[in-house]
């Protein structure tokens, strides 16, 4: 037996996770579910992980697409998806066809989704939901009722595209005591959104329409860092919320509006780049003053270093980045910010603070690892897993030109209507699964490496490594790659 001075409950959600929800302990030390198949619901489907009860990770032992035929909804506690595992091209969700659904509801805490594409798409004829609201979101974080409470979330390395409406959102409610928060997204692919449904838009996290300022005032530590915003107009991203921080993210080429929001907000270190050839539609960094009745009492508080963009392309003068909206989704009324809206000093830091670095050499940093851009190999190594929409969209970035054609999403009319406008969801292989034969999610030639450094039988349960992380989240989270 191996004992050990880290306590498990202060562990990382894993290695590199930061910010409000870098706590989340996921489904640690609990049962291992395999995806052996690419079915909407049964027996080996995702669905029947992601709805079980009890600490649990979901290993994929095939790659592929899953056509979800509704909403695939976490609202049972301690849940790890672990996209890494999945062999072949990965895995990629779609639909569902339901009108207004999103692909992916998360309610309630302790949840680790990474490695995931969630691509929900458009389909004709369909209309916005009211109660949960939504257009048909990729990724929705929702609180409605006492039975939710959806915090402790990290959603890291994800690709969330060919949404309706927003790619992301979180929305509170007033008849739920608990909202979201303590929640961070990171290193993900956030955008390249469908006009089906009337607008191309990135991330809203905020409250009902018309509700009040009751559920956004308890919608805290909501972070983004390292995440690629591109192939909106605008919501790059858009939060009404209490407190939130915006770190090391790249906005590209927006034409209405990027980062707007209202209350606490750390603004640290993000790249504001345009499309070659384009001028920016606006300044970077916006708020509102007026009650929008959905989001937070708290009037804009903004801490602004580090940042690049056309407004401020050397950052020598941070604060020229800011503009005063007319509302919140209006265009400019002024710029900069009033002064009495600046804040000297960064909010206090999470658990796991955000480590910043300098904007000058992010793009190329991010741009390499962004999205659901690798997977693990039989011996728990990384490998690049950067499927062809990924490819194309961080290529594009790069070079500064349109995502894809002639689309700019200047306009609904220059901008995609639908998934077959970009090609069509790509076809991603099964793939060969490792040989498991436990069938504990531990590769053969992965345990048996380390069954015979540590001298036993290796558990995915177990704690043999001197750091409070369990011998699966080794393997999933590419610690300990066997020789």
């Amino acid at each position: 037996m191996v004992f050990t001075l880290f306590s498990i409950a202060a562990v990382a959600a894993f290695p590199g996770a930061q910010g409000g929800g870098a706590l989340s302990k996921g489904g640690r030390g609990g049962r291992v579910y395999l995806i052996a198949n690419l079915n909407d619901s049964g027996p080996g489907s995702l669905r029947a992980c992601v709805a079980a009860s009890g600490p649990r990770t979901c290993v994929f032992r095939t790659g592929g697409t899953i056509a979800l035929l509704s909403t695939l909804r976490a609202d049972n506690p301690f849940l790890t998806i672990a996209g890494q595992t999945a062999p072949g091209g990965g895995v990629q969700l779609t639909g569902p066809k339901s009108p207004g659904d999103p692909a992916l509801m998360i309610t309630t805490h302790d949840v680790v989704v990474q490695y995931l594409r969630v691509r929900r798409g458009h389909y004709q004829g369909e209309i916005c939901n009211a109660k949960p609201w939504s257009c048909g979101a990729s990724i929705e974080i929702f609180s409605n009722s006492a039975s939710t409470d959806p915090h402790e979330i990290m959603i890291d390395h994800v690709s969330a595209e060919w949404s309706n409406y927003d790619a992301m959102i979180a929305l509170g409610s007033n008849a739920a005591p608990r909202q979201p928060r303590s929640l961070t997204v990171s290193h993900s692919i956030v955008g390249e959104a469908l006009a089906g449904a009337g607008q191309t838009v990135g991330v809203n996290f905020g409250g009902y329409s018309g509700a009040g300022p009751g559920a956004p005032d308890g919608m805290t530590d909501l972070d983004f860092h390292h995440d690629l915003f591109a192939g909106t107009s605008h919501r790059m991203p858009l939060l009404t919320v209490k407190s939130a921080r915006l770190v090391n993210n790249l906005v590209y080429a927006w034409t209405y509006y990027p980062m707007r929001g209202k209350g606490l907000r750390d603004f640290i270190g993000n790249v504001f780049k345009t499309r070659t050839g384009q001028t920016a539609a606006s300044h970077e960094i916006q708020a509102w003053t007026e009650d929008a009745r959905n989001d937070t009492s708290l009037s804009p508080s903004f801490y602004v270093s580090g940042n690049i963009g056309p407004s401020d392309p050397n950052g020598s003068d941070n604060w020229a980045m800011t503009a005063l909206a007319r509302n919140e989704s209006a265009g400019e009324a002024s710029s900069p910010l009033p002064a009495k809206y600046r804040r000297s000093a960064p909010m206090p830091a999470p658990a796991i603070p955000i480590t910043a670095e300098p904007a000058a050499t992010l793009p190329s940093a991010l741009l390499g690892d962004v999205g659901a851009s690798r997977k693990l190999d039989c011996n728990g190594r990384w490998v690049d897993a950067l499927d062809p929409v990924d490819r194309r969209i961080v290529k594009a970035v790069a070079d500064g030109t349109n995502l894809h054609g002639s689309y700019d999403y200047s306009s609904l009319r220059g901008s995609p209507q639908s998934q077959a406008d970009l090609g069509g969801w790509p076809t991603l292989a099964a793939g060969t699964p490792c040989a498991d034969a436990g069938g504990n999610g531990l590769p053969d030639a992965w345990e048996s490496h380390w069954a015979r450094v540590f001298g036993h039988r290796i558990e995915p349960s177990g704690v043999d490594f001197a750091d409070g992380y369990t011998n699966l989240e080794h393997y999933i989270d590419g610690m300990s790659p066997s020789p």
